[in-house]
């Protein structure tokens, strides 16, 4: 009965933060349960968890067992009312906490998550890499999502995802859509990624590129005819082309950047800003590089400082700097 009741606690609470417009839930031992909108934590109209509530709460809607399994459990799962959430469970000292990121119902279109064009037109991309980069929570897993479902509604596609956990469930269209959850599916992104390889697939999606070994059968796919779209933790385009480059070793870099120099279609670097005072919200924002022939070889010869300055006058190649896409919204950014 306890986990019955723990599960539609953890609902019920979804649901409240829904109706706040929050991005995540938080519940932690002691604490009261705490939400986050347009960036700033708040409590919800609750009272506080102990220890023993938490991981009931968590108990009813894991897989049995996962609490055994280790220090953290990544699990996603949709719940009554269209929600989906994505939680990651942590040991701390006190007992297990939880980060509960809230999921849209449905995956937006580009349009609806307030992206740029320069943005939405890297849907049309058929073969290469794209990579999508940004900090924890800024929106990037529903940015590729976006694109991936342009791009299907633009053509037929046969669309291999491989995440850590499946995030947004896409529905019925042209083509087929094959999601692959690590750990589940497959032992590693590398596994699923080297697997997808023999699976005719047009368009494949790689939640992280993390580890060298995932890196490289990425740069593979995109040589060999197929488009890539993957994530990248960089805080800026350049920086993600130099988090690919340094992730494989040093004697390796130079046969890379010819790598990376030849696949690269386009580069999305973005976060999520508070709109003007009066509007509320908070509204992506993004800086677009496009693998021009200038900035394949500043890749080819290890110049990406120079990176930066080709995106803020470049707008005739479908780039986009910071500022500007931020000038479209009413707000200010420094420059970089």
């Amino acid at each position: 009965m306890i986990g019955i009741e723990s599960s539609l606690q953890l609902l019920d609470m979804v649901r409240e933060a829904a109706n706040l417009g929050a991005s995540d839930l938080h519940l932690a031992p002691g604490r009261t349960p705490l939400v986050r909108v347009d960036g700033d934590l708040s409590q919800l109209a609750s009272s506080a968890l102990d220890a023993d509530q938490v991981t009931a709460t968590l108990a009813a809607v894991l897989p049995e067992g996962a609490l055994d399994a280790g220090h953290s459990v990544d699990y996603a799962l949709s719940l009554d009312g269209g929600l989906r959430v994505r939680l990651h469970a942590y040991a701390t000292r006190c007992g297990w906490s939880v980060a509960v990121r809230l999921l849209p119902a449905r995956i937006p279109t580009w349009e609806e998550c307030g992206l740029d064009p320069e943005v939405g037109a890297l849907s049309q991309v058929d073969r290469g890499l794209v990579l999508v980069c940004g900090v924890t929570g800024s929106g990037k897993s529903t940015t590729i999502a976006a694109l991936v479902d342009a791009a299907r509604r633009a053509r037929a596609l046969h669309v291999v995802t491989i995440e850590d956990p499946i995030e947004h469930v896409y529905q019925e269209g042209r083509g087929i859509v094959s999601q692959r959850e690590v750990g589940l599916h497959s032992p590693t992104f590398a596994s699923a990624l080297r697997d997808a390889l023999r699976a005719d697939p047009d368009l494949v999606v790689v939640g992280e590129l993390r580890d060298a070994e995932t890196i490289e059968l990425a740069l593979l796919a995109a040589e060999t005819g197929h488009a890539v779209f993957a994530s990248v933790h960089a805080g800026s385009c350049a920086g993600a082309v130099d988090r690919i480059v340094h992730a494989l070793p040093a004697a390796r870099r130079d046969n890379v950047r010819m790598q990376v120099s030849g696949v690269l279609e386009g580069v999305i670097y973005q976060e999520l800003r508070l709109l003007p005072r009066g509007e509320g919200g908070r509204t992506p924002i993004a800086e677009v590089l496009r693998g021009t022939l200038a900035v394949r070889q500043m890749i080819r010869d290890g110049k990406t400082h120079q990176i930066q300055s080709v995106i803020e006058v470049s707008g005739s190649d479908r780039m986009l700097a910071l500022a500007t896409s931020a000038a479209r919204r009413g707000i200010v950014v420094c420059p970089r």
